[in-house]
């Protein structure tokens, strides 16, 4: 397990380096977001302050019920139809500058990640080959993006560069991290049955 933790440590910093490289040279990260338009932003600022006070994710058009009617449900239809129609994610108060804390806390998520793709190759596939190894590590990438990121591109209509971006964050950071960790974390050859290839 020592190789494990240590694995999932160096496997957390190299996603976590792909992250700001992705982000600060390759601009990959602000794909698919935009701004509000300088001349609407106060405006819409000064409706939220005056009408949306707990910080949340907002849905629009809403049904204006937790359990709406057939009614209701029809005159959302109509506005969906009609639109817009988005998300908003909303914090009413400002605050400090958390940025370190922020990126502490993505940095312990890419550990986390890390060690799961470690524990994963240890124990699952120890006597598969580096290659297949490195493919099953960037699957956990493929499958991140496309449980979370494709449903949100999906339903919630999120840009399509955006969800394009993600993608490829998701498998080059798994395919980065995994080409260090199946060659670290593995098994030794005695406890395989079959010689490892690949």
């Amino acid at each position: 397990m020592g190789k494990v933790l240590i694995g999932g440590v160096v496997g957390g910093l190299i996603l976590f380096a792909w992250g700001i490289a992705s982000h600060e040279i390759l601009g990959i990260g602000s794909s698919g977001r935009r701004d509000l338009p300088a001349a609407s932003e106060p405006a819409l600022v000064a409706a939220l302050q005056a009408g949306t006070h707990e910080p949340g994710m907002y849905v629009f058009p809403g049904l204006g019920s937790a359990e709406p009617t057939g009614a209701q449900v029809e005159a959302w239809a109509d506005k969906w139809a009609a639109g817009p129609s988005g998300m908003l994610v909303y914090q009413p108060q400002g605050g400090e500058d958390r940025f370190a804390v922020l990126l502490l806390t993505e940095l312990a998520a890419n550990i986390l990640c890390a060690l799961c793709i470690a524990v994963t190759l240890l124990y699952v596939v120890e006597c598969a080959g580096y290659v297949r190894r490195v493919l099953l590590a960037t699957a956990f990438g493929a499958y991140a993006t496309l449980e979370v990121d494709a449903s949100n591109w999906n339903w919630w209509g999120y840009p399509t560069d955006w969800f394009l971006a993600q993608i490829v964050l998701a498998l080059g950071g798994a395919l980065l991290a995994g080409l260090f960790l199946a060659r670290y974390v593995r098994a030794p050859a005695a406890s395989c049955d079959v010689p490892a290839s690949g």
